[in-house]
């Protein structure tokens, strides 16, 4: 069991930094969509999770087809490797260890979603977020709902696992 723990953001922005990966939801792509427009979508993909053969294969047939003929018409494919194509029921990996699919617009993301599909922050070559610039977040007003509740979990407690504790320099035991 470990001690107790408070919290104070220091502004270190470790947070922005790294692998956290920042999951975009209906509510967050609405705020961003008013506050920063559409040119965000280019700092938004696809969550390869989404789209993993383990997930299509637990869904019915017609579903799977439809979200796969979705993906294949709707994004780019960024990534490395010679890009995807189909090949029925799933999408053949032809892709490098990284598949980045970028949405063509962001309607395309609000229909993502309805099709039970996870969209996320890209992040820059060294693992940075692409809207963190001298350790602020240049997004505030529309920071996605993972952004604005870390280090907190779902039910607003503090987290003080060993991912935190390495990542936040806000988390820091209680003095005595």
């Amino acid at each position: 069991m470990r001690g107790n723990y408070e919290y104070r953001c220091i502004h270190c922005a470790n947070c922005c930094r790294g692998i956290i990966q920042v999951i975009i939801y209906e509510d967050d792509l609405k705020k961003l969509i008013h506050n920063e427009g559409s040119h965000i979508v280019q700092n938004l993909m696809l969550n390869p999770r989404s789209f993993s053969p383990l997930r299509l294969e637990k869904m019915e047939e017609g579903q799977r087809l439809k979200v796969v003929d979705f993906i294949l018409k709707s994004h780019e494919y960024k990534g490395e490797g010679d890009g995807f194509q189909i090949e029925r029921p799933f999408l053949k990996r032809n892709w490098g260890s990284r598949p980045v699919l970028i949405p063509k617009n962001l309607e395309i993301i609000l229909q993502g979603i309805d099709l039970d599909l996870e969209y996320i922050l890209t992040h820059e070559l060294h693992g940075q977020c692409p809207f963190l610039s001298e350790n602020l977040c240049v997004i505030q007003a529309s920071k996605p709902k993972v952004c604005r509740q870390f280090p907190f979990d779902k039910e607003n407690h503090l987290r003080v696992d060993d991912f935190v504790l390495a990542t936040c320099r806000g988390v820091q035991p209680v003095k005595l």
